[in-house]
Parts: C-alpha cells; structure tokens; sequence
C-alpha cells in the first residue's frame, strides 16, 4: 500500500473562485491510499461531510491531480492511524457553512500580507479537505504540523507545507 496527500483543481466555478482567492494552482486537498483490498481510495472532505470514494470518481469530469505527495514508508503506520482517528470522529460531522464564511475573512486579509485565524472557526465541525489533511498530519506527528492552524489553511499553503517538511524515508 502506498498513502499519499494529494491536491487536484477543476473547471467549476467554485474551484476557480478557491484558486483566484489563494492564488494557487490547486482548490481541494484529499488523501489517496493505494493498493489496498477495495482498490485505490481517496478521502476527502465534502460538502456532505467526510466522503470515501476512488480515484476514477476524483478525476470524473474536469477534475484534475495537480500534485501528489507521497508520504515516506516510516510514516505510513503514524498516518495510517491518524487517518482511521480522523474518519471515525468526522462521521457524522455536520458540513461548516459558516466557518467557510470564516475562511473567506482568512483569504481576503492574506491579500493584503496579513495572517488571520478564521473568526467563525468550529472544532466540532468541517468544511474543507485542508482541514481533515491537517487533522491527519497533527496526530501522524508529522515535522511542523502542529503549526497548521486546520480551519485557517488552504490547499495551497498545504501543498506547499508538505513539500517543504517532507521527513526523509
């Protein structure tokens, strides 16, 4: 099995709004796991809450892999656990419509060179992949992460986070 943090873009609208706000080349940030018993899973955070499905359901339509990082083998058992920890408490979590309007507060003020928190920020709710990645790497004792504000972070800032604080393999 290989587990790797991955960030893909789309034609929708939505995905182009994400982009245009962060600057970024990616909108959605989610987690592949493959070669396991089902195939090759991906898990994401959607708007109906944590979603698990395949990568041919991730590239359906105009939705593109823009990057994928593999995390090194001496990592997988720590994110691997973080992950089950993460799904587990995330069913049932209700979709966070207004720490999403949070979040655009966050990416309006990084416009200007200023760092915000999300001032709409909820610990018992979701509303981005970003997060859930985040959430998988704080515990997995990931290098840095426990820097990574979950509710502030967008895919880009993520992308760009992994591939600078890769621990060897």
């Amino acid at each position: 099995m290989r587990i790797s943090f991955g960030f893909c873009t789309s034609d929708w609208w939505v995905s182009r709004v994400i982009r245009w706000f962060t600057r970024a080349k990616c909108s959605h940030a989610f987690l592949l796991l493959e070669g396991t018993q089902l195939g090759d899973l991906v898990l994401e955070a959607e708007w109906c809450g944590l979603k698990l499905s395949t990568r041919s359901a991730l590239t359906r339509g105009t939705t593109r892999i823009v990057d994928l990082i593999e995390v090194p083998p001496s990592m997988y058992p720590a994110v691997y656990a973080a992950t089950m920890k993460a799904l587990s408490g995330a069913l049932d979590t209700p979709y966070d419509y207004v720490g999403l309007v949070g979040m655009a507060w966050v990416a309006f003020c990084r416009w200007f060179g200023k760092k915000r928190r999300n001032p709409l920020r909820s610990a018992k709710s979701m509303f981005c992949s970003d997060a859930m990645v985040a959430l998988i790497l704080q515990p997995a004792g990931w290098p840095g992460a426990d820097t990574l504000d979950a509710q502030s972070i967008d895919p880009e800032a993520e992308r760009i986070f992994l591939h600078t604080s890769l621990p060897p393999s």
